[in-house]
């Protein structure tokens, strides 16, 4: 048994003290129900507005109003399937008109791509225009050396 797989590192104090050096891993209960009829619980990774599955590289909209109890598990669960970006609702809970305005994570993803390229050809302007402004004095001054340097010689 190495250091760092001994039993020690178990403690409730421990593992505090671990917490307070690693960032929070906010993860949601969903089962999945896959194509060929099996269900699952999955323990998903938690990001704003969503939930993915990096193994399978899959994103499913979080609407809390679709979460529901399930028998044998402490807590709400989100049924989701293989098929849609949408979790289940076996309930009926989202109105058409919710179903409706949700956007497509392609969609989301397409936005923020835009927004992300955007900010770097913002970026990259600046850095475009700041060196052609450093340029511009640097030929400034050279031409007010050159014209000095004629004054100076045509006194003499």
């Amino acid at each position: 048994m190495g250091f760092r797989s001994a039993n020690i590192w178990k403690f409730s104090i421990f593992k505090s003290i671990g917490s307070l050096f690693t960032s929070p891993h906010r993860t949601i209960l969903c089962v999945m129900l896959s194509e060929n009829g099996i269900a699952s619980k999955v323990l998903l990774d938690l990001g704003i507005g969503w939930c993915s599955n990096k193994v399978e590289k899959m994103s499913w909209i979080l609407i809390n109003k679709l979460r529901m109890p399930m028998e044998g598990v402490e807590g709400l669960v989100l049924p989701i399937s293989e098929r849609s970006y949408i979790p289940l609702d076996p309930l009926g809970r989202l109105t058409e008109a919710e179903r409706n305005s949700l956007v497509s994570l392609d969609q989301l993803a397409e936005a923020k791509w835009k927004e992300a390229r955007s900010q770097v050809s913002s970026e990259s302007n600046k850095s475009v225009n700041a060196e052609m402004m450093k340029t511009i004095s640097y030929i400034v001054g050279f031409i007010v050396l050159i014209a000095m340097g004629f004054m100076f010689f045509k006194h003499r």
